[in-house]
């Protein structure tokens, strides 16, 4: 059962009773109107068991964690208390304010607290406190997680010229780009608020705000000023404020960097160091242990290795196919360059001998390339020997006694040469062909009327001049420019086909790479391609050139100068068929080019004769009448007596 009672107020009740006499004393002729109904008051239901409904002092159910531990702090001494507190850090001054109210009363009203607390950081110690502004705020800003504008445990956004933390809600709502927004701001206010660079991809964009509320503050200085000189002065005064505070936003700013990396340093160190001695026992246990000491890779960079827990076999067997993979490279490497190493003097030791023959060759000069030299046996055999303890003296002896032998390999190498070029002339006959022993006829390749051209320049070369032509002895590599390489163009082509066989091949060539065709011999180890003699001779090759017309595709025959050359021979009055190139310069023909004489004097312009030699005749038409080809009978190029 409950009794209700209406709540009073004195001074209410007093008006009414006035009201009510004055109504009273008054004339009774007056007609004094109904007051308004009253309003109704709240009530208050008294329970007769109120003593029940109150909790015990020690009864905890109702309230979550454990409550009432600290509850009698406050009753120890005051000096106590402080001299407790004058040992910790200051984020645990922090942390300890929150307790309880009481506390919270000790700690924020004494500076000297705080003081002693950042004495008690030895390393990496933040900036003093900045003047006007409290210990309790200044931790927060620098040690504390809290969003100063909402109750987020996640402030990660931090503005040090306006030294304020925000969450990642708030900080949209608090900045202000500064060459941004909306460009009726006032510039000058903008001058005087300090900025900050930000980077939150996240949350913000990577630029330099202000701080909003600062901004504001100043729009409404700089109206309440009236005249310009308090203008002016309150400018002056508020620049120098700016720069004080640039100061120590610069301060707080670097300390923060160098806290963040001294924290991802001493959690890279202290989580390799859980793993890290178990994953190297296991790689030296696999045998990689020269790998460890020579590598490029760090063994705390590898991707599975700086995990802050223990490791275990089910977390080895994630990682080690990875790690085993880049220690097996590396040990591929290793084995390549101590190949190169040994291939390095001996070609030093042939290079002398290739040039002391050619020097001695007739001129024109004539001499296979380097690279076909090095390639030709028994130099080959001699500088791939990667035999251990192979004595390098005698490897020298023996290469610089075969130098007599540069020259019947230099002659073979323009034999096979010139067959090449022989199929090029005849489509009816093919280089392979041709028997190996037989003598080579090089009369068609000698004719005036033979020309040549390689696939890279576009100058008519005459022979032999093309079997010492540039650009036929250097290597040259495929573009990378192609989005596509040749194999996934090949795959791309297969699925336009409709080939369904392509996942049985593609099946037959992972067992292929496993295993050598001939020797059974595995070319890749834990994925790695295995490092071979072949390998690393074709890699050094390239460094001394390529074989002449490497791939026998790099050079044609020069239709185009050709017909040209026909006219221009016919034009001298020699035979096609028999007339050489060295003939027509034994005999030192000019020729005048009746076209561009024609031309020069229909318009006048000069009377001198157009006459040139017959290579410079070919190259004229070339250049000048490319798309105006010369007849068969030769009237368009008549002979000049010299």
């Amino acid at each position: 059962m409950s009794t209700t009672t209406r709540r009073q107020s004195t001074r209410l009740s007093a008006k009414r009773e006035a009201t009510r006499q004055a109504h009273i004393s008054a004339p009774s002729t007056a007609t004094v109107p109904a007051p308004p109904p009253r309003k109704k008051h709240k009530s208050t239901t008294i329970h007769k068991n109120v003593a029940s409904a109150v909790p015990h002092e020690t009864d905890y159910r109702k309230v979550k964690g454990r409550r009432g531990k600290l509850k009698s702090m406050t009753e120890m001494p005051l000096d106590i208390l402080v001299e407790i507190f004058g040992q910790l850090q200051p984020i645990d001054l922090l942390n300890l304010s929150r307790a309880t109210k009481d506390i919270r009363a000790i700690i924020a009203g004494d500076d000297t607290l705080w003081k002693k607390a950042y004495q008690n950081v030895k390393a990496n110690a933040p900036p003093p406190c900045p003047p006007g502004m409290s210990f309790l705020h200044y931790t927060i800003l620098v040690y504390g997680w809290d969003c100063q504008f909402c109750a987020s445990v996640r402030g990660v956004v931090v503005h040090y010229g306006a030294r304020v933390r925000m969450c990642g809600k708030c900080a949209p709502k608090q900045l202000i780009l500064t060459h941004k927004g909306n460009p009726k701001r006032d510039k000058t206010a903008l001058s005087l608020c300090l900025s900050s660079y930000i980077t939150k991809p996240h949350i913000l964009q990577s630029n330099n705000y202000i701080f909003k509320q600062e901004y504001d503050r100043h729009i409404q200085r700089l109206k309440a000023c009236e005249d310009d000189e308090a203008k002016s002065l309150y400018i002056k005064k508020s620049t120098k404020e700016k720069d004080e505070n640039d100061n120590i936003a610069r301060r707080l700013s670097r300390w923060h960097e160098q806290q963040k990396y001294n924290k991802s340093v001493t959690w890279k160190i202290l989580a390799g160091n859980v793993a890290k001695r178990e994953i190297v026992a296991k790689l030296r246990e696999a045998g990689y242990g020269p790998e460890l000491v020579n590598t490029r890779f760090r063994l705390e960079n590898l991707p599975g290795v700086n995990l802050p827990v223990e490791l275990t076999d089910k977390g080895w067997e994630k990682i080690k196919a990875r790690l085993i993979a880049v220690y097996e490279w590396q040990r591929q490497e290793n084995i390549k360059r101590k190949m190169i190493q040994t291939f390095q003097p001996r070609f030093r030791y042939l290079y002398p001998l290739v040039e002391k023959a050619t020097e001695e060759m007739p001129t024109p000069c004539i001499f296979a390339d380097f690279s076909h030299i090095a390639r030709s046996e028994p130099f080959c055999g001699i500088i791939k020997d990667i035999t251990e303890g192979a004595d390098e003296d005698m490897i020298k002896m023996q290469i610089e006694s075969l130098a007599p032998r540069l020259g019947e390999i230099s002659s073979s190498w323009r034999a096979e040469a010139d067959k090449v070029l022989l199929g090029l002339l005849s489509e009816a006959t093919e280089p392979s062909m041709l028997v190996d022993n037989e003598e080579v006829d090089r009369k068609p390749l000698e004719l005036a009327t033979t020309f040549f051209k390689c696939h890279w320049c576009p100058d008519p070369i005459s022979y032999p001049r093309v079997l010492m032509h540039s650009c036929l002895r250097q290597r040259r590599f495929p573009d990378t420019d192609d989005d596509e390489g040749p194999e996934e163009q090949e795959s791309i082509a297969k699925e336009e086909d409709g080939d369904s066989d392509g996942d049985d091949e593609d099946e037959a060539d992972d067992e292929a790479k496993e295993i050598d065709n001939e020797n059974g011999d595995p070319t890749e180890v834990h994925g790695i391609p295995k490092t071979t003699a072949e390998h690393v001779w074709d890699k050094m090759s390239s460094w001394f050139g390529s074989t002449w017309n490497e791939g026998n595709d790099q050079v044609s025959i020069d239709e185009e100068s050709t017909k040209f050359a026909k006219v221009i021979v016919q034009a001298c009055g020699e035979d096609l068929l028999t007339v050489t190139a060295d003939r027509m310069d034994e005999i030192d023909a000019r020729v005048e080019c009746l076209r561009c004489s024609a031309q020069a004097e229909a318009k006048k312009k000069s009377r001198n004769r157009l006459v040139m030699t017959w290579k410079m005749a070919i190259l004229h038409d070339i250049e000048v009448h490319f798309e105006d080809p010369s007849t068969e009978n030769g009237s368009l190029w008549t002979p000049d007596p010299v």
